[in-house]
């Protein structure tokens, strides 16, 4: 399989069907994240969830290097992981942690995103003129 066949299906992983089922990365990692928190008696950013499965991926292809699977799986965790990683900073300049509405505290809610509004499938800017991707 061709370096770009991996990325380009890992691309199609996470930006459809996944996402259509799980949600919104942001909403569904930083659950995890939370839950995560719980059971290992410190934050956990979502960000370093997706970085957590990545390293599971990674695991898995040295055991089965011919498995293509943990390497598409792998890439898209990856990307996830920089996205994550970017509107954690990009969202809360100079601060160092993702904001405590972000963790989903209720492992249920919504998380906030500072100057954003959740329509219930995608993170509205009032000063746009639609959904934002959040740089995708």
């Amino acid at each position: 399989m061709h370096r770009t066949d991996i990325l380009n299906e890992a691309n199609v992983l996470i930006t459809g069907d996944r996402e259509k089922t799980y949600g919104p990365p942001i909403v569904n990692f930083s659950r995890i994240a939370t839950g995560w928190s719980v059971i290992f008696g410190k934050e956990i950013k979502p960000h370093e969830v997706a970085l957590a499965m990545d390293w599971v991926k990674t695991c898995r292809a040295v055991e089965t290097p011919t498995h293509m699977d943990s390497y598409i799986d792998g890439a898209g965790y990856k990307a996830l992981a920089g996205e994550l990683a970017d509107i954690q900073w990009r969202y809360r300049p100079g601060e160092e942690t993702i904001p405590a509405a972000m963790t989903v505290a209720d492992m249920c809610g919504t998380p906030e995103v500072p100057g954003f509004e959740y329509s219930g499938t995608s993170f509205i800017d009032p000063e746009a003129d639609g959904p934002t991707d959040f740089g995708r």
